[in-house]
Protein backbone atom coordinates (compact mmCIF):
# COMPACT_ATOMS: atom_id res chain seq x y z
CA UNK A 1 0.00 0.00 0.00
CA UNK A 2 1.91 3.21 -0.93
CA UNK A 3 1.45 6.54 1.15
CA UNK A 4 -0.69 8.25 -0.50
CA UNK A 5 -3.28 5.71 0.67
CA UNK A 6 -2.74 6.27 4.26
CA UNK A 7 -3.05 9.67 3.60
CA UNK A 8 -5.42 10.57 1.11
CA UNK A 9 -9.41 10.70 2.52
CA UNK A 10 -12.79 10.11 0.80
CA UNK A 11 -15.85 11.63 2.13
CA UNK A 12 -18.19 8.95 0.66
CA UNK A 13 -21.31 10.77 1.64
CA UNK A 14 -20.55 14.22 0.11
CA UNK A 15 -22.53 15.27 -2.60
CA UNK A 16 -19.60 17.01 -4.17
CA UNK A 17 -17.90 13.52 -4.61
CA UNK A 18 -21.26 12.36 -6.66
CA UNK A 19 -19.99 15.23 -9.48
CA UNK A 20 -16.82 13.25 -10.25
CA UNK A 21 -16.42 10.39 -8.08
CA UNK A 22 -14.07 8.41 -10.81
CA UNK A 23 -10.54 8.89 -9.67
CA UNK A 24 -11.48 8.39 -6.19
CA UNK A 25 -13.93 5.71 -6.90
CA UNK A 26 -10.50 4.07 -8.51
CA UNK A 27 -8.62 4.76 -5.71
CA UNK A 28 -10.60 2.99 -3.36
CA UNK A 29 -10.81 -0.03 -5.15
CA UNK A 30 -7.17 -0.39 -6.17
CA UNK A 31 -5.70 0.60 -2.96
CA UNK A 32 -8.20 0.88 0.29
CA UNK A 33 -11.17 -1.63 -0.85
CA UNK A 34 -12.67 -1.37 2.82
CA UNK A 35 -12.66 1.81 3.82
CA UNK A 36 -13.31 3.53 6.87
CA UNK A 37 -14.88 7.07 6.32
CA UNK A 38 -13.70 9.13 9.05
CA UNK A 39 -15.86 12.08 8.61
CA UNK A 40 -19.03 9.47 8.10
CA UNK A 41 -17.83 7.48 10.45
CA UNK A 42 -18.95 4.56 8.10
CA UNK A 43 -17.11 1.91 6.29
CA UNK A 44 -17.15 2.00 2.80
CA UNK A 45 -16.67 -1.13 0.75
CA UNK A 46 -15.64 -0.64 -3.16
CA UNK A 47 -14.87 -3.63 -4.75
CA UNK A 48 -18.28 -5.46 -6.46
CA UNK A 49 -17.08 -8.99 -5.11
CA UNK A 50 -16.93 -7.69 -1.58
CA UNK A 51 -20.28 -5.96 -1.45
CA UNK A 52 -21.99 -9.50 -2.67
CA UNK A 53 -20.04 -11.41 -0.14
CA UNK A 54 -21.68 -8.98 2.54
CA UNK A 55 -25.04 -8.79 0.67
CA UNK A 56 -24.80 -12.71 1.14
CA UNK A 57 -24.14 -12.83 4.82
CA UNK A 58 -27.25 -11.80 6.35
CA UNK A 59 -25.98 -13.21 10.27
CA UNK A 60 -22.97 -10.90 10.14
CA UNK A 61 -23.80 -7.45 8.43
CA UNK A 62 -27.74 -6.66 8.72
CA UNK A 63 -29.62 -3.77 7.16
CA UNK A 64 -31.66 -3.56 10.40
CA UNK A 65 -30.57 -0.42 11.47
CA UNK A 66 -30.71 1.21 8.09
CA UNK A 67 -28.97 2.52 5.53
CA UNK A 68 -28.42 6.02 6.58
CA UNK A 69 -25.78 6.44 8.99
CA UNK A 70 -26.24 8.33 12.12
CA UNK A 71 -30.41 7.56 11.63
CA UNK A 72 -31.90 4.52 13.70
CA UNK A 73 -33.88 3.77 11.12
CA UNK A 74 -35.01 0.44 12.76
CA UNK A 75 -38.59 1.23 12.75
CA UNK A 76 -38.72 2.48 9.16
CA UNK A 77 -40.17 -0.48 6.87
CA UNK A 78 -38.19 0.25 3.54
CA UNK A 79 -37.30 -2.97 1.39
CA UNK A 80 -33.42 -0.79 1.57
CA UNK A 81 -33.85 -1.09 5.41
CA UNK A 82 -34.90 -4.54 5.71
CA UNK A 83 -32.93 -8.24 5.72
CA UNK A 84 -34.56 -10.87 4.06
CA UNK A 85 -36.32 -12.65 4.08
CA UNK A 86 -38.57 -9.56 4.49
CA UNK A 87 -36.37 -7.56 1.69
CA UNK A 88 -37.12 -10.29 -1.05
CA UNK A 89 -40.63 -10.59 -0.08
CA UNK A 90 -41.12 -6.96 -0.56
CA UNK A 91 -38.68 -6.83 -3.44
CA UNK A 92 -40.88 -9.43 -5.26
CA UNK A 93 -43.67 -6.99 -5.08
CA UNK A 94 -42.14 -4.40 -7.02
CA UNK A 95 -39.72 -6.72 -9.43
CA UNK A 96 -41.91 -6.99 -12.23
CA UNK A 97 -42.42 -3.39 -12.86
CA UNK A 98 -38.37 -3.11 -13.20
CA UNK A 99 -37.70 -5.51 -15.92
CA UNK A 100 -37.46 -3.92 -19.37
CA UNK A 101 -40.73 -5.05 -20.55
CA UNK A 102 -42.55 -3.50 -17.57
CA UNK A 103 -40.17 -0.33 -17.93
CA UNK A 104 -41.53 -0.51 -21.38
CA UNK A 105 -45.23 -0.99 -20.70
CA UNK A 106 -45.29 1.62 -17.82
CA UNK A 107 -43.73 4.34 -19.29
CA UNK A 108 -44.23 4.40 -22.88
CA UNK A 109 -48.45 4.60 -22.00
CA UNK A 110 -47.71 7.48 -20.06
CA UNK A 111 -45.42 9.23 -22.92
CA UNK A 112 -47.60 12.34 -24.05
CA UNK A 113 -48.06 12.01 -27.49
CA UNK A 114 -47.88 15.43 -28.85
CA UNK A 115 -44.61 16.68 -27.41
CA UNK A 116 -41.94 17.21 -29.86
CA UNK A 117 -39.25 15.30 -27.30
CA UNK A 118 -42.57 12.41 -27.09
CA UNK A 119 -40.52 10.08 -29.83
CA UNK A 120 -36.85 10.96 -27.87
CA UNK A 121 -37.88 10.11 -24.74
CA UNK A 122 -39.81 6.66 -26.17
CA UNK A 123 -36.76 5.75 -28.12
CA UNK A 124 -34.52 6.41 -24.95
CA UNK A 125 -37.30 4.47 -22.85
CA UNK A 126 -36.90 1.40 -25.23
CA UNK A 127 -33.04 1.40 -25.20
CA UNK A 128 -32.93 1.69 -21.63
CA UNK A 129 -35.34 -1.36 -21.33
CA UNK A 130 -33.87 -3.03 -24.14
CA UNK A 131 -30.01 -3.12 -22.37
CA UNK A 132 -31.25 -3.41 -18.85
CA UNK A 133 -30.12 -6.18 -17.23
CA UNK A 134 -32.49 -8.69 -16.27
CA UNK A 135 -32.90 -10.56 -12.89
CA UNK A 136 -31.14 -13.79 -14.00
CA UNK A 137 -28.27 -11.84 -15.79
CA UNK A 138 -27.37 -9.97 -12.37
CA UNK A 139 -27.63 -13.29 -10.61
CA UNK A 140 -25.29 -14.85 -13.17
CA UNK A 141 -23.12 -11.96 -12.01
CA UNK A 142 -22.68 -12.30 -8.56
Amino acid sequence: MSTLATTRQVNVLDPDLYVDPWDDYRWLREEVPVYWDPAQKLWAISRYADVIAIEKDGGRYSSYYGSRPHIDLRENRSMIDMDDPAHQAQRNLVARRFTPRGIHRRWSAAMPKDLAKADFVREFIDLLAKNAPSQSDTARRA
